[in-house]
């Protein structure tokens, strides 16, 4: 059993934190993330890039995330819904409520 609310695992960045748990050899990381964020604005100089090249498959919690991979292909996340998002995407949180998602991979 994990708990995200104990992890130590928690990372801070403008307009989000993360918190990630390792569970029965699966990575699981739960985002937040604030109204105005966007991955090409707040994490895109950090990786050197205008879009996200990882997958994520994710589950949506509250609040909504668009995202739009580079052949322009537009989807969004809502509570309850599940999505594979491939790598090359641009992400966003839409509305005026933070988004949370959990993703989920094998061991990195």
């Amino acid at each position: 059993m994990a708990d995200f609310a104990t992890t130590d695992a928690r990372v801070e960045f403008d307009h989000g934190h993360t918190e990630a748990v390792h569970l029965g050899g699966q990575f699981l990381n739960r985002m937040t993330l604030e109204p105005g964020w966007r991955w090409s604005e707040h994490m895109g100089a950090e990786a050197g890039t205008d879009l996200c090249m990882r997958t994520h498959t994710c589950l949506g919690m509250e609040g909504t995330l668009a995202f739009r991979t580079a052949d322009g292909e537009e989807q969004r996340v809502g509570p309850g819904q599940v999505a594979f998002i491939p790598p090359g995407h641009d992400a966003w949180v839409e509305g005026d409520e933070p988004a949370v998602i959990v993703e989920w991979s094998m061991d990195r």
